[in-house]
């Protein structure tokens, strides 16, 4: 009985996996999770209690669980090859990762579809069959699997690394191992941070038709269902594509920037920067992705749903399309590429194009810090804008608000019930709007600082009358550039003559229910122009309110500039046998007042107690228009000065200003007084 009880042991130990003494050799490895999904094995860490089998001719005979330190052995009595396979499901409960790693022998997958075998340790993603999920249950289901040669000695480091967070192939639906869908819930499942991976084992499906050298490519994912919201904080989307051999490198096939050669100088270097992206995904129903918890977004483009993207927490958006495709080709408009509901969202590269609504919305409780973002073909003729702050606090600088149908910005809403307080718009190209930056009524303390507000077709800033006795107030408006705008540059009362500049009021009495409490602009009373042969300079002179703030602005002859950029130009056009437009606009034949002119800052100074002020605006010529030879402080956002500049006639020269007094309330622009 005792003999029969050893060798029932001695089976049992076989049958298991456990050394036994007739065995000819060892077979031992480890099991790792690899959450960086770099296929680095110092990244790794050990993944316990995992599902091993051992194979040969296609019938399982041993399996394995792997110890605390994710090791497992197969003692093996004969010669010959063996299959290895981790079964993949049995890794983490409620999570199924993918493979990004294997020993020598392992069977990987290629983009043509065929099975390489690995010559040594390294990465493998996806397992031997990219577009296959795993099924260990069986050989010819299972993905994970190492061809393991046993010649009389021990076979060492036969190890296999998965991960979480890599997104191996375009394929959506419920149960795809890899799939995009599938690291969303894997996120959502494990608490803390988890940053996709996309690295795909397959050829980009999308191209681009070239006339000549390498077409771009891009790799596509189309959503069947919605995405699960994101609901675990530190959730990362990253389209960046990295390639299948070594994960840790980007790969560049949708190559160069989404700069539009079209584009003015100013605004072609607000985007210039911002690359193409490798990935793009279609989605569809009401919204597409959501997050819940604190996430971020990067290096992809999105579009499809009603709402693209929806903001319920602080996140990061970066490199992100909204809307259009990556060649920047639109296929069906949408109604808002990017919401922000609560939390702050830091957009850096953000570009958002055919929106109904707006490209970007804040609403809610939520803040936008958005620099180098660009809105296009956003909002309509009669409503919607290229950015709506419907709250509090936002800030957007060095951005290119440019061509939407509607407003370039909107802060507040027309029935005051959102007034917008604190916001920032800052040296950004805002052009070819309907209207620059529209100010709805209640409207407050915000700023708009050093912009270049260029050929919106009724105005550059606008002010809506005041409703439920609320009207936009201390919001000040310094230093900024307008040009070829349809109307007034500043309009703070929409109802008088669109193409008159206002003239300097004697009163500096404040009026409660007018945007701006109606503060009267200064008067500029003489221009000089001193000539010494070295330093040309003008001499400004007037009167304005005592201690408010005097910005003098130069206007300038714009015939050359007009012609220039006639494609821009879609605001100015002749008003001839149409109605008088204002911000409630016609969505039929609407153009745009007439221009005016150009406005350019020139320089601050202070009214005396007397109401007296005097300013000193040196004149300097710029010699050609190579960006090099204009003074940078002229250039900053606005590049489009070399144009202006070069052969310029300083008694051609006109000035204008604005009076800003203490708590931030700005006029509009004064009548022009030319040199001499």
């Amino acid at each position: 009985m005792s003999q029969l009880k050893g060798i029932t042991v001695a089976l049992l130990m076989a049958a298991s996996g456990v050394a036994g003494a007739a065995s000819a050799a060892t077979i031992r490895g480890a099991v790792y999770d690899d959450p960086q999904a770099l296929a680095l094995p110092s990244n790794f860490a050990p993944i316990s209690g995992a599902s091993v089998k051992l194979f040969r001719d296609g019938a399982q005979f041993a399996s394995a669980r792997t110890n605390a330190a994710g090791a497992y052995a197969f003692d093996v009595t004969q010669k010959g090859d063996y299959d290895v396979v981790v079964d993949s499901k049995t890794l983490r409960d409620g999570v199924w990762l993918e493979q990004t790693f294997g020993p020598a022998g392992a069977q990987c997958a290629q983009p043509d579809g065929t099975t390489r075998t690995n010559n040594f340790r390294s990465s493998c993603i996806g397992g031997r069959r990219a577009a296959v999920s795993d099924d260990a249950s069986t050989f010819d289901g299972a993905e994970h699997v190492a061809v393991i040669h046993v010649d009389g000695s021990d076979v060492a480091n036969v190890d296999f690394a998965f991960s979480a967070n890599v997104v191996s192939n375009t394929a959506d639906g419920a149960n795809i191992q890899g799939s995009l869908r599938q690291f969303v819930m894997n996120a959502n499942a494990i608490h803390g941070p988890n940053v996709m991976r996309f690295a795909p084992v397959a050829k980009p499906g999308e191209t681009i038709t070239v006339q000549v050298g390498v077409p771009p490519r891009w790799w596509k994912i189309e959503l069947l269902t919605p995405l699960p919201e994101l609901s675990d904080g530190g959730t990362e989307l990253d389209g960046t594509a990295r390639s299948f051999i070594e994960p840790a490198t980007a790969i560049d096939l949708n190559y160069g920037p989404i700069g539009a050669a079209e584009a003015p100088q100013g605004i072609a270097r607000v985007i210039a920067a911002q690359l193409k992206p490798e990935l793009e995904i279609v989605a569809g129903g009401e919204e597409g992705i959501v997050c819940r918890a604190s996430c971020a977004i990067r290096a992809l483009a999105f579009r499809g749903p009603a709402t693209s993207l929806v903001m319920h927490d602080d996140a990061r958006i970066e490199n992100v399309m909204i809307g259009v495709r990556p060649d920047l080709s639109i296929v069906t408009p949408a109604t808002v590429g990017l919401q922000i509901e609560s939390g702050t969202t830091t957009a850096r590269y953000v570009y958002v194009g055919a929106q109904r609504t707006a490209g970007i919305a804040v609403v809610g409780s939520g803040k936008l810090d958005a620099e180098r973002i660009s809105t296009v073909h956003c909002g309509t003729p009669a409503a919607g804008s290229g950015v709506a702050l419907l709250t509090d606090g936002s800030i957007v600088r060095a951005s290119a608000i440019r061509q939407n149908d509607g407003a370039g910005i909107v802060i507040g809403t027309p029935e005051s019930n959102a007034p917008a307080r604190n916001n920032t718009i800052e040296g950004s190209t805002i052009s070819g709007n309907v209207a620059g930056v529209v100010l709805a009524p209640g409207a407050s303390n915000n700023a708009i600082l050093r912009n270049a507000l260029m050929w919106n077709r009724i105005g550059g800033i606008v002010a809506l009358p005041a409703t439920n006795d609320a009207a936009a107030l201390a919001n000040r408006i310094s230093a900024n550039d307008y040009n070829e705008n349809g109307g007034r540059p500043i309009v703070l009362h929409v109802g008088s003559d669109t193409n008159a500049l206002a003239e300097g009021a004697g009163s500096c009495d404040r009026m409660d229910k007018a945007a701006n409490h109606g503060i009267a602009p200064p008067r500029i009373t003489k221009v000089r122009l001193e000539q010494d042969g070295v330093n040309d300079r003008f001499i400004i002179s007037g009167r304005a309110c005592a201690g408010t703030n005097v910005e003098i602005y130069r206007s300038y002859v714009t015939t050359e500039v007009r012609e220039m950029t006639e494609r821009e130009m879609r605001l100015v056009r002749s008003n001839k046998n149409n109605p008088r437009e204002t911000v409630q606009m016609q969505e039929h034949e609407f153009g745009g007042a007439p221009s005016i002119g150009e406005f350019n800052f020139a320089g601050t100074t202070v009214a005396n107690q007397d109401g007296t002020f005097e300013l000193v605006v040196p004149f300097r010529r710029v010699k050609n228009d190579t960006p090099d030879e204009v003074p940078e402080d002229l250039i900053g956002f606005h590049a489009w000065h070399r144009e202006v500049l070069v052969g310029d006639d300083p008694t051609e020269s006109a000035f204008s200003a604005v009076s800003i007094d203490a708590e931030g309330n700005t006029s509009e622009l004064s009548a022009r007084r030319p040199v001499g």
